[in-house]
């Protein structure tokens, strides 16, 4: 199984994005609100996905929700 994690860290308006592929870095960068479903929609369909939310983060459940749709 290849499987690869995509790491998240919710914020207001910039995320920040880490994608790892066997224990390497493929991705890792900020990513705006309206950029981040569509880059988790190139992503292959066994990522597994991880986010991490600060007390100030607007709505952890409804990102995930919407990881899921996507």
């Amino acid at each position: 199984m290849n499987t690869r994690i995509a790491g998240i860290d919710l914020a207001k308006t910039t995320f920040q994005l880490c994608v790892l592929d066997k224990a390497k870095v493929l991705y890792n960068r900020p990513v705006k609100r309206a950029l981040l479903l569509d880059l988790i929609r190139q992503l292959p369909p066994d990522t597994l996905i991880a986010m991490e939310a600060c007390a100030t983060a607007h709505c952890p459940l409804c990102f995930a929700r919407y990881c899921a749709a996507a």
